[in-house]
């Protein structure tokens, strides 16, 4: 029995031991871990935003065609197809973005122009030739910044940099709140890939909160590859689940492009509410400036100077009136008062 219960106690203690031991390498190994998620997010903060500046810059002077099509399971899987064509000008700071007739559409078109002093919008009712003024605003008196509303319609249609709808991973990647949980190193179809799981508020109209993972191609200017995340926004109850699959391939001068984007929104139990698929061609073209202001189109260009000089002759005018009609007022009660007395 003596012997026995040495033995027990020596296998205590060599269990003790082994399980010191392997708690020891388990924290080892887990501090090594976070040390590599680390290195591997300070490479994708540093390299990926650079990358994708000068990739986006790589399609001035391009048009692009855009081709969707989309299913809303929501509502009995009605069925939607789109194009539009996005002209870029060769410094990247002149753009038009016009929807393109689709096979039995019946709505109006619109044509969205940017140039450095001004942006227009045009509209042209389904079945007329002639497109007519909808909009109109001076680069100096618009809400947003020309040049960054430019770049959002540019980015958001060249493709491998939109998340959903008009927003793109350099401005989620620029929120304040953007924070990267984990990032790491894999492999997809021979290609390396960084997986960086992210959490981000959004303070837009409406604040969301997004979740999820990107998977970036580092060798193609760190494009998105594949995306899931979940988006709570604040006046929704229920959150929605986003799938995103972009195929990329090469131009001929070997610029990556992203020729098609499949995306997949689900509710929280699974269930499939819309999908979409949209095509993307590119080809260089030589853009005149002319192409993108509104005498291009036939109107008269904006002079803005003369409006401001108008409104500035015309609140002059009104405030002498203002004056001589305050003081005939007083004027005529001082007499009324002399009369009376």
């Amino acid at each position: 029995m003596k012997y026995v219960c040495l033995l027990m106690q020596w296998g205590i203690y060599v269990v003790a031991f082994a399980l010191v031991t392997t708690s020891t390498r388990c924290a080892e190994n887990g501090t090594e871990s976070v040390k590599v998620s680390a290195d591997v997010a300070g490479r994708f903060l540093r390299q990926a935003p650079d990358a994708w500046a000068r990739y986006v810059e790589k399609f001035n002077g391009f048009e692009i065609t855009v081709r969707g099509e989309e299913v809303l399971y929501s509502r009995s899987q009605e069925r939607r197809v789109w194009s539009c064509r996005t002209t870029i000008g060769n410094h990247g700071t002149r753009l038009l973005q016009e929807e393109l007739p689709s096979e039995g559409g019946q709505k109006d078109l619109t044509l969205d122009g940017h140039n450095p002093k001004y942006r227009f919008q045009l509209r042209r009712p389904h079945g007329r030739a002639k497109w007519h003024i909808s909009g109109l605003e001076r680069a100096g008196g618009m809400r947003e910044d020309v040049a960054k509303n430019t770049h959002l319609a540019r980015d958001t249609n060249i493709g491998g940099l939109r998340v959903f709808g008009r927003s793109t991973i350099p401005n989620l990647v620029d929120e304040p709140s953007f924070r990267i949980r984990r990032a790491s190193i894999g492999r997809l179809d021979g290609q390396e890939t960084v997986a960086v799981d992210f959490e981000c508020k959004s303070g837009t109209k409406y604040e969301s909160t997004i979740r999820g993972t990107f998977v970036f191609d580092p060798k193609h200017a760190w494009l998105l590859r594949k995306a899931d995340f979940e988006m709570q926004q604040s006046l929704e109850p229920h959150r929605a689940h986003f799938y995103l699959d972009n195929v990329i391939e090469e131009r001929a001068d070997g610029v990556p492009f992203v020729t098609q984007e499949t995306t997949k929104v689900c509710l929280e139990d699974g269930s499939l509410i819309r999908e979409e698929t949209r095509v993307f061609e590119a080809r260089p073209i030589n853009t005149a400036e002319d192409i993108f202001t509104l005498s291009h189109f036939g109107f008269r260009e904006p002079d803005f100077h003369s409006s401001s000089k108008t409104r500035l002759w015309s609140l002059l005018l009104g405030s002498v009136l203002l004056v001589l009609f305050v003081a005939v007022f007083v004027w005529r009660r001082k007499a009324f008062s002399m009369a009376s007395s």
